[in-house]
């Protein structure tokens, strides 16, 4: 699978780098409509094993509610003078940095069929790019790593990746609360019968 990488450059700061980024550019029609089809065996399975809470790339549902639920929770949290922890991923070179292997397992392990698992495999191994800026495009190599951009399987594919984070997430979350109800348990306890050390 052949793509082209271009810069988009910004119109402002065409010189800093940061202010830019590279898009991809897919070049066969009959991968683009293979994916559509195989997005369409994908998304079922996706949703069936996607939280509510996740409501980006996903049909009939929206972020923008998301946000005012955040901002509601925030102002409430202010007026009862409670303490708040957010976290706040930036999404911008995420797609890229997915792990490949890691993300089949995640495949495997939310009950994808073993078909769509090698047809997913098979769309995004052997990925060969050229960079292309100012009329001049580089020699062709080999990405091994990340989601392609432009891809119709990317933002679906993306969301069972953050999906699985969320749940490494909950669990720690919940082992430190079970660890932190343990310890305050005990402390109680400890202090019922006089044993304050």
């Amino acid at each position: 699978m052949m793509q082209s990488i271009c810069l988009n450059t910004k119109k402002k700061n065409k010189t800093k780098c940061d202010k830019n980024r590279w898009i991809s550019i897919l070049n066969f029609t009959s991968y683009k409509v293979f994916a559509r089809v195989l997005l369409n065996f994908i998304v079922p399975n996706a949703e069936s094993c996607t939280g509510d809470y996740q409501c980006g790339f996903r049909e009939g549902r929206s972020t923008t509610e998301q946000l005012s639920i955040i901002g509601q929770i925030i102002q409430k949290i202010y007026e009862y003078r409670q303490n708040m922890w957010q976290l706040f991923i930036d999404f911008k070179k995420a797609y890229g940095s997915i792990h490949r292997d890691s993300f089949y397992n995640i495949m495997y392990e939310f009950g994808f069929p073993k078909k769509l698992i090698t047809l997913t495999k098979i769309c995004m191994e052997n990925t060969k790019c050229r960079a292309r800026t100012q009329n001049v495009t580089s020699e062709t190599f080999t990405v091994v790593t990340g989601l392609k951009q432009g891809d119709a399987l990317s933002p679906v594919l993306f969301n069972l990746a953050l999906e699985k984070v969320v749940r490494i997430l909950q669990l720690s979350i919940l082992r430190w609360l079970i660890n932190r109800s343990e310890q305050n348990t005990a402390f109680r306890f400890r202090g019922f019968f006089g044993h304050n050390r």
